[in-house]
This record gives C-alpha cells, structure tokens and sequence, in this order.
C-alpha cells in the first residue's frame, strides 16, 4: 500500500511538472517531457513488477518446501508404521513358538489362542492365555468338583456382560459375549 501511494504522489509531482514545463518551455518540449515520463513510469511499474515476481517466486519456493515436508513426514509415518508392523508379527511368532512349547506343539490349541476363542474342554491356563484374566471369579467348592465362573466386562456392581463357567479346570459354557454392543453390530452390517 506504501508503495502505491508513493507512486500515486509520484506521478501527481511529474504532471504538475509537466503543466509547469509547458508553460515555460513550450510544446516542443512535451514530446521530451512525455518520453521522459514514460521512462520513469516504466522504470516504477518494473519496480513493482520485480517485487511481485519476487513475491510469486517466494511463495512457490514456500509451497514447494512444504510438500517436500508433507511427503518427507508421509514417508516417516508409513516407515514407523511398517516397523510397529513388523514388531507386532515377530511379537505373535515369539508368542506362537511360546505357546506351542507350552501346548506341546498343539496348533488348534495356539491358533484359538492366538484368535482369542474360547471353547468347551478348554483348561484354565489356555483360557486365561486367550482372554486373558478374569475381572472376577465365584468359586464352589465341593466334595467331587470346584465349580469357577469367570467373569468379564463389568457393567455395574456385580455386574457382569460375558461370564464363563469352569468345573474342575476345564471350560464348561458361558453366557454373554465378550465382544461389545456396536462391534456385533458393525459385524451384522457388514454380512
């Protein structure tokens, strides 16, 4: 805006100069005086016209900058990402050759495991290295069998979404779900 105004009083002082010139001089003259305005006229427009270049310029080199940030940290995020990858399957096969030594190389067992399932016949540790530990547990005990209820998810005092039943160890039943109310509902959408 300085500019512009400095330009604008610029030109009034060259018109007044020249009404000036041509009373004094003559008309012979103007010829002169216009050229020479012309000249400084065109020397102030190229002032201007460089410094909008420059501008043009500096924000290409601005913009050009940061798309060469947005790709460099692009290509951080997707080189994190594939480690985390990475870790988390050496993290499962360390797991896997774990349990299978643990499961004398039963692979139904570590599979279900490993795909947090729970089935009937399952023993206690294979359920708790599926599901992982119980928020709570009801034991009966009596004189031929302990009866466990493992309870999971709680929704209130005593109150319990999934439950599964153990007699002696072993798995027995459940009742609820141990997955929540939208996941089962984003898995009946996408049948």
């Amino acid at each position: 805006m300085f500019w512009i105004i400095c330009a604008v009083i610029l030109f009034y002082f060259l018109v007044q100069s020249a009404i000036w010139l041509v009373q004094m001089i003559g008309v012979w003259c103007l010829f002169t005086l216009l050229f020479f305005v012309g000249g400084i006229f065109f020397c102030i427009r190229s002032i201007f016209k460089k410094k909008e270049n420059d501008e043009i310029i500096e924000y290409a080199k601005y913009m050009q900058e940061r798309r060469r940030l947005k790709k460099e940290a692009k290509a951080k995020k997707l080189a994190f990402m594939k480690q985390q990858e990475i870790d988390k399957q050496k993290e499962i096969e360390d797991r896997r050759k774990c349990l299978m030594l643990m499961y004398n190389n039963d692979s139904f067992v570590v599979n279900g495991i490993l795909a947090h399932q729970y089935w009937q016949g399952q023993t206690q540790s294979q359920l708790i290295d599926s599901i992982g530990e119980p928020q709570d547990i009801d034991r009966n005990v009596m004189k031929t069998k302990v009866l466990e209820t493992y309870k999971y998810k709680c929704i209130g005092k005593n109150r319990y979404a999934f439950r599964i039943f153990l007699e002696n160890g072993n798995v027995i039943g459940w009742k609820g779900s141990l997955e929540n109310k939208k996941e089962n509902e984003e898995s009946d959408d996408k049948k």
